[in-house]
């Protein structure tokens, strides 16, 4: 985090960029959702890299049955809305120690990427 007067520049874009990135191990079902988080205001920017692990013996699903458009669906209804409250939790306290806040929304925006979705192997011989 940095906080200090930033311009706006074709380098630097005020707003908010926040995507997620998946990662699905078709042998063991289990899941890892990588959430980036940036915001950036005439006051300063800051960034959050947070994840979620789903095993599947917690969730009780096979991945084989999930085409991936649906599992894209999946994760931006059950996962993106914790993933953005602990980064913009996070951003937020950090912020307040310098005395100052971001202007974040409560809840997570609609829009949300699922830049990439990639079933993989947990087993490294394949």
């Amino acid at each position: 985090m940095f906080h200090s007067d930033v311009e706006e520049s074709e380098e630097v874009r005020f707003g908010l960029e926040w995507h997620l990135d998946v990662i699905a191990y078709t042998d063991s079902g289990n899941i890892i959702v990588s959430s980036y988080l940036r915001v950036v205001e005439k006051e300063g920017f800051a960034q959050t890299l947070s994840q979620a692990v789903l095993l599947s013996e917690k969730m009780g699903w096979d991945l084989d049955d999930w085409p991936e458009e649906r599992f894209r669906d999946w994760v931006r209804v059950h996962v993106a809305e914790d993933l953005y409250d602990l980064s913009r939790r996070a951003i937020q306290s950090q912020a307040a120690q310098m005395d100052f806040q971001f202007n974040l929304e409560l809840s997570s925006p609609d829009d949300v990427e699922v830049h990439e979705v990639r079933f993989e192997s947990q087993d490294s011989s394949e």
